[in-house]
């Protein structure tokens, strides 16, 4: 539960050294504010979710340049369910309290100057491995321009991968990973679901059965 940190500031600091010694980023998954606050101490390189964000909490953040990674499309898909066997009514309604939480981080986040990047909980109920473009729906939903959501899904993200100069934008020496899309995604951001044209390091990617509908 947000409220209930499983580890220790001492566990998640000699698990957040053992990663940066393997030349690893330090991601922490933290909702609650104790959570947030504990990997913050620990020396997380970007925490996700950060649900319960305080305005203490994300001035530290921003001051140690810990981005964050707040997976939008989990809580949200959640509070929009119908209740079903796999989804109950109680599920349902943390999930919805959850994404007024975020809501809320969000505003703290980008006041105190955090560095969101998009990020997904990819593979957990409702959230398959096309949400990033529900998740950047939903930064413009909370305030981003669609550029930049799409910066945070791209460049933004990269620098919290520590990647920035491979890949992240098209410039001179990087990875040819680009897309094109029917219309103008800088309007309109669900113009990323009319997916045209995906190169993938330079190759274009045509096979009608991988995974870009």
């Amino acid at each position: 539960m947000p409220w209930s940190p499983q580890l220790t500031v001492e566990e998640l600091t000699a698990a957040a050294a053992e990663a940066k010694k393997a030349g690893r980023v330090a991601a922490i998954h933290a909702e609650g504010e104790q959570g947030i606050a504990n990997a913050i101490e620990a020396g997380a390189d970007t925490i996700e979710h950060c649900n319960q964000l305080t305005p203490a909490l994300a001035s530290k953040m921003a001051e140690r340049g810990i981005f964050m990674v707040p997976t939008l499309a989990w809580f949200f898909n959640v509070a929009e369910a119908a209740p079903s066997a796999a989804f109950g009514e109680e599920y349902i309604r943390k999930g919805k309290f959850m994404a007024k939480c975020s809501t809320r981080s969000i505003a703290l986040a980008r006041e105190a100057g955090v560095k969101i990047a998009a990020g997904t909980d990819t593979g957990a109920p409702l959230v398959p491995h096309n949400s990033l473009r529900r998740e950047l729906e939903l930064l413009v939903r909370l305030g981003f321009s669609p550029l930049e959501a799409i910066e945070a899904a791209t460049k933004t993200a990269v620098e919290a991968m520590r990647m920035d100069k491979l890949v992240g934008s098209l410039e001179p020496g990087k990875f040819a990973d680009l897309i094109a899309v029917g219309g103008d995604p800088a309007v309109d951001i669900r113009a990323l679901y009319d997916l045209r044209l995906v190169v993938k390091g330079g190759r274009l990617l045509t096979d009608p059965s991988l995974p870009y509908p």
